[in-house]
C-alpha cells in the first residue's frame, strides 16, 4: 500500500472518538489525533521504511508505544486499545513531561539559565568550533546527584559526542546541568611504557561561551553548565 493507501485504511477500520484527526505534521508519514487534556495519538512511519508506529502521548511525554512491520489487525487493535483508553479517561492525571518539570523547578525552588537556542548554540559549537569535541558529563531533573557519575574532575582519554542521541536527544529543558573539560590525553606506547598525550583548549572554550553569552563557573578545570540552578 502507498502511504495515502495506509492512512484511508485507517480511517476507515478506526473511530478515533473525540480526536481531530490531521495528517502527520513532523516529517514522517502518518496520522496525528489530537485530544483534550493535551493528549495525542502519533501513528507514522517511513516511505519504505521497516517499521510503523504508533505513540500515546501528553504534550512531549510518550506515555506508551506499539511498532509493527505492517498495518495489520494487530496494528489496528493497538490503536483502538489506546483511543479506548483515552476515551475513557485512563490518562487524564497523567503529567505530561513539562508539568514534571515545573513541579520539580518549584519543589526545588530552581531558576533556569538556559534556554533551547543557548543550548543549540553551546551544543554546536562544541561540534563544530573547537578543536576537539571536549569531553562531559549532564545531569537532568530527573537524576539524584549522587555516586561517583557525577564527579568530572579529571582528565579522560576520550573526546565528547554532541549528536542527537548522545545529548539528551537535543531535549534541553530537561538539563539541569553539563559539566565540561575541554582537554583528554591519548595514551601512547605499550602497558610497561605508557606515554599520556595532553591535549588542551581552555582558551577556545571560554572564548566560544562568552561569544554566546553563555553562563558558567569553573571549578579546578571543570566547567559547568547550568541549565537551572
Amino acid at each position: 500500500m502507498t502511504s495515502e493507501e495506509k492512512k484511508a485504511f485507517l480511517l476507515a477500520a478506526i473511530d478515533f472518538g473525540s480526536g481531530a484527526v490531521s495528517d502527520y505534521p513532523f516529517g514522517a508519514d502518518g496520522l496525528y489525533i489530537k485530544y483534550k487534556n493535551e493528549l495525542c495519538l502519533h501513528i507514522w512511519w517511513w516511505e519504505g521504511g521497516y517499521y510503523h508506529n504508533c505513540y500515546l502521548k501528553k504534550e512531549d511525554a510518550t506515555i506508551d508505544c506499539y511498532s509493527s512491520k505492517a498495518i495489520n489487525e494487530s496494528f489496528v487493535h493497538q490503536i483502538r486499545h489506546f483511543v479506548n483508553e483515552i476515551e475513557h479517561g485512563k490518562y487524564k492525571n497523567k503529567k505530561s513531561l513539562r508539568e514534571m518539570i515545573i513541579e520539580i523547578v518549584q519543589r526545588r525552588g530552581l531558576t533556569s539559565c538556559m534556554n533551547n537556542t543557548k543550548w543549540r548554540e553551546f551544543r554546536e559549537a562544541m561540534e563544530y568550533e573547537m578543536p576537539f569535541k571536549p569531553p562531559y558529563i549532564y545531569k537532568t531533573l530527573f537524576e539524584e546527584e549522587t555516586g561517583e557519575y557525577f564527579e568530572f574532575s579529571k582528565d579522560v582519554p576520550y573526546t565528547g559526542d554532541y549528536d542527537r542521541e548522545s545529548f539528551e536527544d537535543y531535549n534541553y529543558k530537561v538539563i539541569e546541568w553539563v559539566k565540561v573539560r575541554p582537554s583528554y590525553y591519548e595514551s601512547k606506547g605499550g602497558r610497561l611504557v605508557e606515554q599520556k598525550i595532553f591535549h588542551e583548549a581552555k582558551q577556545e572554550f571560554i572564548q566560544i561561551l562568552e561569544k554566546y553569552s553563555i553562563p558558567y563557573d569553573e571549578e579546578n578545570g571543570t566547567y559547568i553548565i547550568y541549565g537551572y540552578r
